[in-house]
């Protein structure tokens, strides 16, 4: 039956993270914190009764020296055995967020995922609705054909020159709708039949 199939899906997220924090590049809010994202995260995931399946790997880009000095460190020391979802902590010296970008995405093609499984690159400055996985877990028992989704409706494509015409299509299921876009950031889903097909496309954007 297809839900059965459905529930064979897994969902395996990858938060790709870095000590260094520099706030006045991104002009970000005073209280604008790294850790609150990663706590509200981790909140998102503490519902018993998930509608799929998820593991978390964060990719951290630093050295031993870092990690001990990073909310991480902490945090796994803390709550390490305790976790609603599978989680590892992946490390790694990227050194720039290109070079991290792909180790991940080559990281994640060693690990030969099932075609039916999702995977969410997401970066470490995110806040997640309560029920988010609950809305995608409907996208994907409703949608059709779908490759890549962006939970993330960026504001350019309302207030940029360049989408002045941009027609979309819009679609309803469950409890939330959702609009076809021509790009993303680098916080996405993409199904991981796809990703193995596109890896070295996805990689060409950037050194």
């Amino acid at each position: 039956m297809f839900l059965d199939k459905f529930f064979k899906k897994k969902l395996h997220i990858f938060l790709r993270h870095v000590h260094i924090y520099e706030p006045v590049v991104k002009a970000r809010p005073e209280w604008f914190d790294m850790e609150a994202c990663f706590n509200n995260l981790i909140a998102t995931l503490s519902n018993k009764q998930l509608p799929i399946k998820i593991d978390l790997t964060v990719m951290f880009d630093g050295t031993d020296a870092s990690f001990n000095d990073d909310f991480l460190s902490k945090f796994m020391k803390k709550h390490g055995d305790k976790l609603p979802v599978g989680m590892k902590i992946i490390q790694f010296s990227g050194g720039t967020d290109a070079k991290s970008f792909h180790h991940t995405i080559d990281y994640i093609l060693s690990q030969h995922y099932s075609d039916d499984d999702w995977i969410y690159f997401l970066e470490n400055d995110y806040l997640h609705v309560p029920n988010w996985i609950n809305k995608f877990s409907d996208l994907l028992k409703f949608g059709k054909n779908l490759e890549y989704v962006s939970l993330y409706d960026h504001y350019d494509k309302y207030f940029y020159e360049q989408y002045g015409d941009l027609e979309s299509k819009l679609f309803f299921y469950g409890s939330h709708h959702w609009r076809t876009t021509p790009s993303t950031c680098a916080s996405f889903l993409v199904n991981s039949k796809v990703l193995n097909e596109d890896a070295q496309l996805i990689k060409s954007s950037g050194g």
